[in-house]
């Protein structure tokens, strides 16, 4: 086939890339009913509970002071020392809302 316009060209991209991507079927129950489940139903309610502003203060506390230190080139430990008590709220519910719902 020969193509001589743009918009021909562009209608057999178009047409390729929604074929490639597009699902031919509306159920997947026949490719779940062959997926053993991993996660028991005890670890994903653990895996499922809402983040608190505990886990986000817990995980930054754990990470080491000097490691990779930030844009402006300072490390983990002078933004902690010396900006933590001012921005411990913002940090902890920036890190809730994100892991929480996917946005900030």
């Amino acid at each position: 086939m020969l193509l001589t316009t743009q918009h021909d060209l562009n209608q057999v991209a178009k047409n390729y890339f929604g074929n490639l991507f597009n699902s031919y079927s509306d159920s997947f129950d026949e490719v779940l009913e062959v997926i053993h489940p991993s996660v028991s139903d005890m670890d994903n309610n653990m895996l499922t509970v809402p983040f608190h502003k505990d886990d986000s203060k817990e995980a930054l506390y754990h990470i080491h002071p000097d490691k990779s230190p930030g844009p402006n080139g300072l490390h983990y430990a002078f933004h902690k020392k010396i900006f933590w008590s001012i921005c411990v709220d913002e940090i902890n519910s920036a890190c809730c809302v994100w892991l929480n719902g996917g946005f900030v």
